[in-house]
C-alpha cells in the first residue's frame, strides 16, 4: 500500500489530468494532400499522377508497363502539348496535318518528353503517319495497339535538303492504335501527318487470301499499299493440272536497280513450291503441276523501292493437263502444215513431237503468238542436231527419216500457242 501511495500524482494536480486530456484531444490534426492538390498543375510524361503522403508522383498502369516508357513527374522548359499515355493522348481523325508538333526540352537529365496520338481504324484500312524535322531525328517514331505494344511495321527513313523524314506505314485490324513521336534525346518542333490510304485490296494471311478460281486467265490487277506489302492468293488445284501465276509491273522511267515484286508458291502447311523476283517491265511468275488435289498459296510482295499505292497486273492460268509427252517415248506426231496445240505447264515441262523429215528438205517452226520458245531437234536415237529457239529454228536433214522436236519454255514466254511444222522445200 505504500508503494501504490507513492506512484499516485499529488493531490494537488489530480484535479487537472481530465483537463490536460481533454486539451490534448482537441489539437488540430494535420491533413495530407489527396491527389487532386498534389498533382494540381502538374503533368506526368506517362502513366497517372497520385498523392504519396502528399508529395506528387506518377504510377504506371497496364499499357505504360506493356509500352516500357518511364512514369515520372514532368518537369519540361515548356508545357507538353501531347501527353504520354492513352488518357492524355491527342486523338487523331484522318486525314490529318500538316500539323506542328513539340518535343519539350527536360530540366532534369535523363528525363524525355513523349508525344502519343491515337486514332480508330477500320479493318485492314493501310495507314500512313509521316513525320518531318529540320531538328529531331526521325527514328523516334513506334506504333502501339490498345494494350501498348509495339507492333513491328514498315518505316521508312531518310534525310533530303536537311529535313529528316520518317513514314511509318500499316495495315491494320479495326480498332484503337496509338502513334508515339519521341526525339532521341533532342528537344525541338515537328510536323505530323496521318492518312487513310483506304482498304487493302488483298490480304495478308492464308487465312485471308484471295480465292482464284473465278479469275482464271483474266488480267486483274493487285495494288502494292506500301513497299514490302504482302497479298496472298490461294486456288484449289486439280491433280495433273498445270498451273501458271504471272504478274508484272510496268516500268516507268529508269529500270531499278533492284528486284521490285517477288512471288512464292506455297503448300498450304507454307512449305515453298517455287519463287521468282524481277524488276519492273518483267514477268515474274511461279507454277507447278499438281501432283494430287489440294490447295496452294500464291503470295505476291512488293520490294522497298516499289512506291506507295503502285500496282501490278497478274494473270492465274489452270493450264490443263499435260497434253504431249516428255519424251520421245509417246511423242505426238507433227505434220507440216498442221497446227498442234501447245501448253507447257512448268519451268521444268517438255514436250516433245515426232515428224518425217526428207532428206534436203528444210523445217522451220512458226507459233501463234509469235513467241519466243527454247526448240532442239533429235535424231531416232535422242542425238541433239539442232539447239535454238522457235524463232531461229531452220533444220536441214542429211537423210529422210524421223526426227523429233523438243519445244521447252523461255523466260518470260506465254506458256500456251499454236505450233505449226513448215516444210520449206529447197
Amino acid at each position: 500500500m505504500a508503494l501504490l501511495s507513492r506512484l499516485r500524482p499529488p493531490r494537488a494536480f489530480r484535479w487537472a489530468l481530465p483537463s490536460l486530456l481533454a486539451l490534448t484531444t482537441c489539437a488540430p490534426t494535420v491533413e495530407i494532400p489527396d491527389d487532386a492538390t498534389a498533382c494540381a498543375g502538374l503533368q506526368c510524361t506517362a502513366g497517372q499522377c497520385f498523392s504519396n503522403a502528399g508529395q506528387p508522383m506518377c504510377r504506371c498502369g497496364d499499357w505504360e508497363r506493356n509500352a516500357e516508357v518511364p512514369c515520372h513527374v514532368a518537369h519540361f522548359e515548356q508545357p507538353d502539348d501531347h501527353g504520354g499515355s492513352p488518357e492524355d493522348a491527342t486523338v487523331l481523325r484522318p486525314p490529318v496535318g500538316p500539323v506542328e508538333g513539340r518535343i519539350s526540352e527536360s530540366r532534369r537529365e535523363g528525363q524525355y518528353d513523349l508525344d502519343l496520338f491515337t486514332f480508330t481504324a477500320e479493318a485492314r484500312h493501310v495507314y500512313v503517319f509521316h513525320f518531318e524535322s529540320a531538328q529531331l531525328r526521325p527514328g523516334g517514331m513506334r506504333l502501339l495497339d490498345a494494350s501498348g505494344r509495339v507492333v513491328n511495321t514498315f518505316l521508312d527513313t531518310f534525310v533530303r535538303d536537311g529535313v529528316r523524314s520518317a513514314t511509318r506505314v500499316a495495315t491494320l485490324d479495326a480498332g484503337v492504335w496509338y502513334l508515339e513521336v519521341s526525339g532521341n534525346g533532342e528537344a525541338g518542333t515537328y510536323t505530323y501527318q496521318l492518312t487513310d490510304l483506304g482498304r487493302d485490296d488483298h490480304g495478308d494471311t492464308f487465312a485471308e487470301a484471295t480465292p482464284l478460281q473465278d479469275v482464271h486467265h483474266q488480267p486483274f490487277t493487285v495494288t502494292h499499299s506500301f513497299p514490302q506489302d504482302r497479298d496472298v492468293f490461294t486456288f484449289r488445284a486439280t491433280r495433273l493440272h498445270g498451273y501458271r501465276f504471272t504478274c508484272e509491273r510496268p516500268r516507268r522511267g529508269p529500270v531499278p536497280e533492284s528486284e521490285t515484286l517477288t512471288l512464292r508458291l506455297l503448300t498450304a502447311s507454307g512449305e515453298q513450291v517455287a519463287e521468282d523476283s524481277g524488276r519492273d517491265g518483267v514477268p515474274v511468275a511461279v507454277g507447278l503441276e499438281a501432283p494430287r488435289d489440294e490447295d496452294f498459296f500464291v503470295e505476291v510482295r512488293a520490294q522497298k523501292d516499289v512506291p506507295l499505292l503502285a500496282t501490278s497486273t497478274c494473270v492465274f492460268e489452270d493450264l490443263g493437263v499435260d497434253e504431249h509427252a516428255d519424251g520421245p517415248a509417246g511423242a505426238t506426231p507433227l505434220a507440216p502444215g498442221i497446227p498442234v496445240r501447245v501448253v507447257l505447264q512448268t519451268d521444268d515441262d517438255r514436250d516433245v513431237f515426232s515428224f518425217t523429215g526428207q532428206a534436203g528438205h528444210v523445217y522451220t517452226l512458226s507459233t501463234e503468238p509469235q513467241g519466243f520458245w527454247g526448240a532442239r531437234v533429235l535424231d531416232a536415237q535422242g542425238q541433239s542436231l539442232k539447239n535454238t529457239n522457235t524463232r531461229m529454228l531452220a533444220f536441214q536433214p542429211e537423210t529422210t527419216g524421223t526426227f523429233f522436236l523438243e519445244l521447252r519454255p523461255l523466260e518470260p514466254a506465254a506458256r500456251a500457242f499454236q505450233l505449226t511444222l513448215v516444210d520449206e522445200v529447197r
